[in-house]
């Protein structure tokens, strides 16, 4: 299976695992977990869950322990189809050992590919062989597609991923970037029947919204307004540039494809250029292994040393008295010194 970009939205602020401190809810502090895909620490954090925690806390750790712990939850989705409540049934039984048995996801990613061709050949009824093959994917896909709905079956690192929709629509938007006017397609997407291990494993708190795929973008439809800053900027004018840097740097690293979305971002971000400085901050982190969080680092240390000559001092606070137009000038230099930097690959045109 292949990889693509995943865009993913988080409906409370993630923290990079140093900053998940006392301070932070325990819902806060449970979505940042869970959203890096090891639920093993959250054993101990709802074991902080009594009867004089909020209500909330406490419906949090009743349904982790329910889901997670008792494994006493129905799988069924009541799709209306036998397969797909199956494989998805499947897809969850997956997910919820890999989330709390980080050491052995290689164990279970291979229980899960058996289980599935076993389903594929008895519920689908499909000549399979007895081992995972890529063609295997494929035929999950189209016995899916078959039955009327759409699916994307690929990694989502560090997991295997499952959605499951039935209902999109096809809309084409001209994006004006700081180089260029993108012509890009859109697909929204609605009525799912599985959102994602994301999802799965945040209890609905948190989501991959939506993805890049060749030369496509792809939106869950109910988390984007369009018309308002965070869909024209942080979805499009970002995505956008994805598709565009994909196709003419096919070789760009995750984390240099998100460094120049998230400057394009910054580029054109008026209302919203406050809390995605914010965001980035927080979420920073050089030596992580998600692309994310070293783009995240890369932006805010680059762009405070463009703006002030200066080492970035930390913290959001920090941001408090940039100007606005300052950091949509600065962004804009950025990026075209690394485009350069990418072109010629010298890497003396890089920020310090």
């Amino acid at each position: 299976m292949k990889v693509i970009i995943y865009i993913c939205f988080i409906s409370i602020l993630f923290f990079c695992s140093e900053l998940i401190a006392a301070n932070y809810s325990i819902t806060e502090r449970y979505i940042a977990l869970a959203i890096q895909g090891d639920l093993k620490p959250a054993l101990h954090l709802l074991a902080e869950v009594d009867s004089s925690s909020s209500a909330s806390d406490q419906e949090l750790a009743a349904k982790f322990h329910q889901r997670f712990v008792q494994r006493s939850e129905s799988p069924s989705i009541a799709s209306g189809n036998a397969l797909v409540d199956l494989v998805v049934a499947e897809y969850r039984d997956y997910w919820a050992g890999a989330l709390l048995q980080t050491a052995e996801r290689t164990a279970n990613a291979m229980s899960l590919e058996t289980s599935l061709i076993d389903t594929l050949r008895e519920q689908g009824g499909l000549r399979l062989p007895p081992t995972v093959e890529e063609d295997t994917w494929e035929r999950l896909r189209q016995a899916v597609a078959d039955r009327g709905f759409y699916v994307l079956v690929e990694t989502a690192l560090p997991l295997q991923d499952l959605l499951i929709w039935r209902k999109q629509t096809e809309k084409q938007f001209e994006i004006e970037l700081t180089d260029q006017v993108a012509t890009v397609n859109v697909v929204f997407m609605s009525d799912f029947y599985s959102l994602g291990w994301k999802h799965y494993a945040a209890l609905g708190l948190a989501s991959t919204t939506g993805w890049v795929d060749q030369g496509t973008l792809y939106c869950v439809e109910w988390v984007y307004a369009e018309g308002t800053e965070t869909f024209e900027v942080s979805y499009l004018k970002h995505e956008s540039r994805h598709l565009v840097d994909l196709e003419r740097f096919p070789d760009l690293s995750a984390a240099d494809l998100e460094y120049r979305a998230k400057l394009t971002e910054l580029a054109f971000a008026t209302r919203t250029q406050r809390r995605l400085l914010d965001d980035f901050t927080i979420k920073g982190a050089a030596n992580s292994e998600s692309p994310h969080a070293q783009a995240n680092h890369r932006v805010t240390h680059d762009l405070w040393r463009e703006l002030y000559g200066s080492p970035f001092p930390g913290g959001a606070e920090a941001w408090m008295t940039t100007s606005r137009d300052k950091v949509n000038r600065a962004a804009r230099r950025l990026l075209v010194r690394d485009t350069k930097r990418v072109e010629t690959g010298d890497e003396s045109t890089a920020p310090l």
